[in-house]
């Protein structure tokens, strides 16, 4: 069996998780949701070939997301509340060693610290 799309049904056929590629750009991903139909996990590959997760809030905004970055460098990403989207993430690229660094909603880096 072949297909674009897949999508796994509960026994009120409710769809509960999606298996397919994104029409745009062919990226594959698998989106799980819970009981009422909200994505909660998302698990996909870009474009570029970089493999994630997420883990989303009720509303389905990201609030985890861990990551390898295209040359294979680790990443993890914290996102505040949807009202407060601060952010803080850990990378571990260029120098090789762990970076922290926090950014306001206006995308300013708070503090940073290797």
């Amino acid at each position: 069996m072949r297909a674009r799309r897949f999508e796994l049904v509960d026994d009120r056929g409710r769809v509960r998780m999606v298996l397919g590629t994104q029409s745009d750009n062919g990226a594959p991903g698998l989106l799980v949701s819970d009981s009422a139909g909200r994505p909660r996990i998302a698990l996909h590959v870009s474009p570029e070939d970089a493999p994630a997760f997420d883990l989303l809030d009720e509303s389905g905004a990201p609030r985890i997301h861990v990551a390898l970055d295209t040359d294979g460098a680790p990443m993890l990403t914290l996102f505040g509340s949807t009202e407060r989207a601060t952010q803080a993430w850990l990378d571990h690229k260029r120098a090789r060693r762990l970076r922290r660094q926090m950014a306001a909603p206006n995308a300013a880096t708070v503090a940073a610290a290797a």
